[in-house]
């Protein structure tokens, strides 16, 4: 889903509500965003997250930079059900309890990087586009 010609997020978080049963879910800005207006937009997409109840994976790729720590909780607050989350640097965050408050929070910890890899001619089988490295 391109998000760059989102301009009204209640109707966005009804197109979302159409798709109840999304596990999986990626999110794409072409174009370079300000800090300022990232921001607003990652603001938006969480309030919007709260319908996807059963959402377990979110990626968010834009073209020049990405949500920092804080945003990644916010997301986990609004989708309580949300397990993993790729960022633009094609890293993979999970969603671990909290040791720190004594139950019933979490913390985002870095768990793997994607790595595209390059197909040779001489493969004898087509290897998958993306391979996982701890």
């Amino acid at each position: 889903m391109c998000l760059d010609l989102v301009r009204d997020w209640d109707e966005f978080g009804g197109f979302l509500a159409q798709f109840p049963n999304t596990k999986s879910l990626k999110l794409l800005f072409t174009s370079c965003l300000t800090k300022r207006r990232l921001s607003r937009y990652l603001d938006n997409i969480t309030a919007c997250l709260h319908v996807l109840s059963l959402l377990r994976k979110l990626e968010i790729r834009v073209a020049n930079q990405g949500p920092k720590a804080g945003a990644l909780l916010k997301f986990k607050q609004e989708c309580p059900s949300l397990e993993q989350f790729v960022d633009h640097e094609e890293r993979g965050w999970v969603y671990i309890p909290s040791s720190d408050d004594g139950g019933g929070g979490f913390d985002a910890r870095l768990e793997y990087q994607l790595v595209r890899r390059i197909l040779r001619h001489d493969d004898d089988l087509p290897p998958p586009e993306w391979i996982c490295s701890a």
